[in-house]
């Protein structure tokens, strides 16, 4: 869990950014043991529009640990009203996703 953040959609792409809320608070998946090629490759993937920040997230256990999280860079992108709903988008977007992603890496 990422305290202090809410998921929003996005104009112009179906994937959602995060961006800050004192109120909110974004469930999602800690990795670990990443090395430095998969964190370029993460970097790569993200793009300029994306910065690596710190930030404190609890684990399903209840521990706070330190982790590092991409957020939209401010002025870059247009975050919209509302939540970002993960079953709307599996329903209308994510076979196309995935389509986009395997063939260039960039999918919108």
């Amino acid at each position: 869990m990422l305290p202090g953040w809410r998921r929003v959609p996005l104009a112009d792409v179906t994937y959602p950014t995060i961006v800050r809320d004192r109120r909110g608070a974004v469930t999602g998946v800690l990795a670990r043991g990443l090395g430095a090629a998969a964190r370029q490759a993460l970097m790569r993937y993200e793009g300029d529009e994306y910065e690596l920040l710190e930030a404190e997230v609890k684990t399903a256990s209840g521990r706070t640990v330190a982790a590092l999280i991409f957020a939209l860079r401010p002025g870059e992108g247009k975050s919209l009203p509302g939540a970002w709903n993960l079953e709307v988008w599996q329903r209308r977007h994510k076979r196309r996703f995935l389509a986009a992603l395997a063939r260039s890496g960039s999918p919108s």
